[in-house]
């Protein structure tokens, strides 16, 4: 390998039996892409990879084995895409989250986040609030437990929700979520926070809802809504989507809210030249929410009435509303 001076492009991937890179890799200094997807064996990178100057393309995806991304990536000033950034938990050596934010050309990035990811040592920089200027395209894949959360793990699993939290997204278009381990999207995934967004895709995970914990209730400029495998989801009565979604082109929900064994809410595929009429004729149809509807008055507003019917949710197993 460190003969190979003017090689740009690697790709190793889906070879299996890899369990770590050669430190002579380093020797190709003109190396521009390593593809490293799917070699699912691999579990450790040379510690001096920040050397190639000259990386715009970094593939770490699908290595399951690999737990932390050595310290120098934050070396790699040229780089544009950065897939399978592993976030679990902290050790000496490892590239902290902290140090993104220097990838001032970074357009794509995909995170693993790690079931023990323990917050702190990540941030042991001085509290900043990191803007991701240029950052297109961002994918985020926790990692699901083999068991169901107990109380001992929701903390946890709030550490690992709110890992960006007092990040800035203004140029965002595509947000990829992948088992998310939440009912509710925290507040960093808000239009507020991401002005620019026109692609969201929630695939798998615990989200029941679309309202989020935002103080701030203006409307998304998504176009693109796609929202699968959520066994726990529905749109509620409340939730108008032509209001929250008013430039929305685009929606699929596949395999969403699991109503018995093995059957789910019908699936739908919308488009704005189906009309708007359409997509309420579709979400009408199904059976109501079950949620309370209180009485509120004209000084709540609308949005404040969503929170309290989600509240109303869980007491009604237990108790019903007086």
């Amino acid at each position: 390998m460190k003969t190979q001076k003017q090689l740009k492009y690697l790709s190793l991937r889906g070879i299996s039996r890899i369990t770590t890179l050669p430190s002579s890799i380093v020797g190709c200094q003109n190396l521009e892409i390593l593809d490293l997807r799917a070699c699912h064996n691999l579990e450790t990178l040379p510690f001096d990879i920040g050397s190639f100057k000259k990386f715009t393309h970094f593939v770490v995806s699908e290595c399951y084995l690999l737990e932390i991304l050595p310290n120098g990536i934050e070396k790699l000033s040229s780089i544009e895409v950065l897939k399978g950034f592993v976030v679990y938990h902290w050790r000496k050596n490892s590239c902290s989250m902290a140090f993104l934010n220097d990838f001032e050309k970074l357009i794509k990035l995909s995170i693993n986040v790690g079931i023990t990811y323990q917050v702190r040592p990540w941030f042991r920089l001085p509290p900043l609030k990191p803007l991701f200027f240029g950052l297109g395209i961002l994918i985020i894949i926790w990692q699901m437990r083999s068991t169901s959360v107990d109380q001992t793990n929701k903390d946890e699993e709030k550490r690992r929700l709110y890992l960006f939290e007092n990040i800035s997204f203004p140029n965002l278009e595509k947000l990829d979520l992948r088992y998310f381990p939440d009912t509710l999207l925290p507040s960093w995934i808000s239009p507020e926070n991401m002005g620019n967004l026109k692609r969201l895709y929630i695939r798998g995970g615990m989200l029941e809802t679309l309202l989020s914990v935002s103080e701030m209730f203006n409307p998304w400029k998504v176009e693109i809504l796609r929202l699968n495998y959520l066994k726990n989801f529905r749109f509620q009565t409340s939730f108008d989507v032509r209001k929250e979604f008013p430039r929305l082109s685009y929606l699929e929900r596949i395999n969403c809210n699991r109503i018995a064994d093995g059957k789910y809410d019908a699936n739908i595929g919308w488009r704005v030249d189906d009309g708007w009429d359409m997509l309420k004729s579709k979400l009408g149809s199904e059976s109501s929410d079950g949620l309370h509807k209180p009485q509120i008055t004209d000084s709540i507003n609308d949005k404040a009435a969503r929170f309290l019917s989600l509240i109303m949710k869980d007491r009604k197993a237990k108790q019903p509303l007086k």
